[in-house]
C-alpha cells in the first residue's frame, strides 16, 4: 500500500540509517509500506499528532502527541514526549533483530528531535546537543530542529548529565 502518488527515491522519503537497526525518515517513508520492510523494520515511533498508525499489522506502534511548532507549549510538549520515545525506543533495540522507524511529517524536525535525545541518552553514544545534531544532519541533510526542541533537548542534556553524575557518587 502507497497512500498519493509519493517518489519513494525523493530524499524526503528516503529511510536514512542513523545508528544500526535506527531509522529516520518523513511520512512519506512511512507510507510506503515497502520501504520499511526492506529495511527489516519491525517497530515505527510515530512523532505527530496528525500521523497515523499507517499499517499496524505489520509494525509495532508507538504515538507521540507532538506538533512541530516554537510555542513554549508544544516545546515543553515535546520535552514531556522524551520518555515515552526513549522506552519505546530502548525496549525494541533489546532484540538484535529488530529495526526501528522514527517519522514525523517531514523528517526535519520532530523525529530528528527524538533521535537526539537518544543519543544524548544512550550511554553507548552520550553525546551533547551540538554532537547529536551534527551527527544526524550528516546522514539526513534536510534535518533541522525548531529552536524550541533544541533548548528542550539542552535541558534534557544537562538533566543527563546530572543523574550520570549522581548515580557515580
Amino acid at each position: 500500500m502507497q497512500f498519493y502518488d509519493f517518489d519513494p527515491n525523493n530524499e524526503i522519503a528516503q529511510l536514512h540509517e542513523i545508528l544500526p537497526h535506527i531509522y529516520l525518515s518523513s511520512r512519506y517513508g512511512a507510507w510506503n509500506l515497502k520501504l520499511p520492510q526492506r529495511k527489516n523494520v519491525t517497530h515505527v515511533l510515530v512523532s505527530g499528532r496528525e500521523l497515523s498508525s499507517y499499517f499496524p499489522d505489520h509494525f509495532i506502534y508507538e504515538q507521540l502527541f507532538i506538533r512541530d511548532n516554537a510555542s513554549e507549549i508544544d516545546s515543553l510538549k515535546f520535552r514531556s514526549a522524551i520518555p515515552t520515545a526513549l522506552t519505546f525506543i530502548t525496549t525494541a533495540l533489546r532484540d538484535p533483530n529488530n529495526n526501528i522507524l522514527i517519522h514525523c511529517s517531514q523528517g526535519r524536525s520532530r523525529s530528528p528531535a527524538i533521535v537526539a535525545a537518544y543519543l544524548i541518552y544512550s550511554k553507548e553514544h552520550s553525546m551533547n546537543v551540538d554532537n547529536a545534531l551534527v551527527w544526524i544532519q550528516r546522514i539526513r541533510a534536510i534535518v533541522q530542529p525548531n529552536d524550541g526542541f533544541i533548548e528542550q533537548l539542552r535541558q534534557f542534556h544537562i538533566e543527563v548529565e546530572n543523574d550520570g553524575k549522581d548515580k557515580s557518587l
